[in-house]
C-alpha cells in the first residue's frame, strides 16, 4: 500500500488516478483520509474523478459530503458527470434540489452560466 500511496500524493495526476483506482479496488481503507483530502483539493478534473468512484464503491460515507461541497462549486460545473455518479451508493434526498439544479444545467442554457448558490 505505501507505494500505492506514494503514488496517490505524487505530481503526476494519471499515477495519482491510476493509484486511487487500485487503492479503491484493494479496498486500502488506510489510504481513505489521504484519498479525502485530495477530493477535496484537486484541481485536476481526472484525478478528482477517480478519488471520487474508488471512495464511492468503498461505501466510504465522508465521501457524500465531500462531492456535495464539490457539486456546489462553481469552478466545476462542466466536470460534474462523474462526482453525480459518486453519489450512487449514498442517499441524496438531503441534496435533491442540488441535484436538480445539476441535471438542469446544460450548455447553451444562460442560467448556467451562475454559480449553483446564486439566488434565481
Amino acid at each position: 500500500m505505501e507505494g500505492l500511496l506514494a503514488q496517490l500524493v505524487g505530481t503526476d495526476p494519471g499515477v495519482a488516478r491510476d493509484a486511487a483506482l487500485e487503492l479503491g479496488d484493494r479496498r486500502e481503507y488506510g489510504a481513505v483520509p489521504a484519498m479525502l483530502e485530495i477530493l477535496g483539493a484537486t484541481p485536476e478534473v481526472s484525478l478528482r474523478n477517480g478519488v471520487a468512484l474508488a471512495l464511492s464503491d468503498m461505501h466510504i460515507p465522508e465521501t457524500f459530503e465531500v462531492v456535495a461541497d464539490l457539486l456546489r462549486q462553481y469552478h466545476i460545473r462542466g466536470a460534474r458527470g462523474t462526482l453525480l455518479y459518486a453519489l450512487r451508493p449514498f442517499d441524496c434526498t438531503p441534496i435533491l434540489p442540488l441535484l436538480s439544479i445539476c441535471s438542469s444545467r446544460t450548455r447553451g442554457n444562460p442560467r448556467a452560466r451562475r454559480p449553483i448558490s446564486s439566488p434565481r
